[in-house]
């Protein structure tokens, strides 16, 4: 199990969130949220971690400025095809594969254009706030 205490950003609705300044939170070995606890001042961080059946062996202290956010997990990704999204919208799915997929994958086996174009799947990724892929 990993502890975190520090800030943590809530979200409520697509445009609202909670700030929990203070909030003691721990993911357990499946990264799922087992627990959290809402404004634990500092001098009583011990005596929360005990009521849990927790030490602070593995707990990490968010310092100023440093919060913790969901991210979004992609569960099926097609790192060669992230070039074309968005593109050959006019195709039925056979025909996309033929005409836009397939033709772009076979480019991936050019070592340096798949590094080039790995970098962009990552930043991709990164910017619609994603913070896995598999």
């Amino acid at each position: 199990m990993s502890l975190f205490y520090g800030a943590v950003i809530n979200p409520q609705t697509l445009t609202s969130y909670d700030v929990l300044p203070r909030c003691l939170l721990a993911v357990g070995h499946t990264g799922n949220i087992d627990w959290m606890v809402e404004d634990v001042a500092p001098h009583d961080l011990q005596q929360v971690l005990a009521q849990h059946g927790s030490s602070d062996e593995y707990l990490v202290e968010l310092k100023d400025g440093e919060f913790l956010l969901p991210g979004f997990v992609d569960t099926h990704t097609h790192a060669p095809q992230v070039p074309n999204i968005g593109t050959g919208q006019q195709y039925e799915l056979l025909d996309w594969l033929a005409n836009v997929t397939f033709p772009t994958e076979a480019k991936f086996e050019d070592v340096e254009f798949a590094k080039r174009m790995y970098k962009k799947v990552v930043r991709t990724f990164i910017d619609a706030g994603f913070s896995e892929a598999f």
